[in-house]
């Protein structure tokens, strides 16, 4: 009896000790539970941390982004606005001053050349200056020197002035009644007809059997034309000139047209 109470107490003690140690597993079960769903945790915390990190930062990047944009852009505005400032201040500046149209020799005007409807346009050049840079006697029209001629060659680009033209009166202010008396260059011996231009100074001779002496001095050419009866322009240097037409006083043209029949008139000119 004695022996099967201790076994029995025995036993008792294997269950007590089985069951605490299956208390101690169920409490390490647990514990561990405890760390797999804190670890759980930790982890997606660390998932949150690097969606929130990333996020912050495409946001950062976003904002400088739109800050180099927009400073960009403020620069552009910045720079129209000085180019625009400094239009309206240099036509502020241009409107201060008034304008005079007035003209320039479009190319250089040989000594002699008369102004006509049809080279006035090859000779005269408008263009507008300040007003206070204008003299006077500023060319201003091509209608004021219509048929004057230019007694002194002029420089292209010169500012033209009244003063460089001379009336056709002037000129033949010695005469009574001045007309205009045609010839061939053929007409003339030795006659340095292919290189007159309108505007040269002629002397012309008689030779006869009593010797040969001046007739008619300084004799203005009027206009001198090609073998197709185009005007040579007084620039032009290499066109012969076919016909010759001049200034005489109209008493003086039968003895003139009688000496070219006869054969006896030489031409000089006059290289001054």
């Amino acid at each position: 009896m004695i022996l099967s109470g201790k076994i029995r107490e025995k036993k008792g003690k294997g269950r007590e000790k089985k069951e605490k140690a299956g208390k101690r597993r169920e409490k390490k079960g647990k514990e561990g539970k405890k760390k797999g769903k804190a670890g759980e945790s930790r982890e997606k915390e660390n998932e949150e941390v690097l969606v929130l990190s990333k996020e912050k930062r495409k946001t950062r990047g976003q904002q400088a982004a739109k800050l180099w944009t927009g400073a960009i852009l403020a620069a552009f505005a910045a720079a129209a606005a000085v180019y625009i400032s400094m239009l309206q201040m240099e036509k502020n500046v241009l409107e201060g001053y008034e304008k005079t149209e007035v003209y320039l020799a479009a190319c250089e005007i040989p000594a002699g050349q008369v102004i006509r409807e049809e080279n006035a346009e090859r000779y005269l050049r408008k263009v507008q200056i300040d007003s206070e840079l204008v003299p006077e006697t500023a060319l201003t029209s091509p209608e004021q020197v219509l048929g004057m001629t230019v007694p002194i060659g002029i420089d292209s680009g010169s500012l033209l002035t009244m003063g460089m033209f001379q009336e056709m009166d002037e000129l033949l202010a010695g005469m009574e009644q001045p007309v205009v008396a045609g010839f061939r260059a053929d007409d003339l011996f030795q006659v340095v007809g292919g290189v007159l231009r309108a505007g040269d100074r002629i002397h012309i001779y008689s030779s006869e059997e009593e010797g040969t002496f001046l007739v008619w001095e300084d004799v203005y050419v009027q206009q001198v034309f090609d073998s197709g009866g185009n005007v040579i322009e007084s620039g032009d240097r290499t066109t012969a000139a076919q016909r010759v037409n001049i200034y005489l006083d109209k008493d003086e043209v039968e003895r003139f047209y009688t000496g070219l029949e006869k054969g006896s008139l030489r031409v000089v000119r006059d290289w001054k």
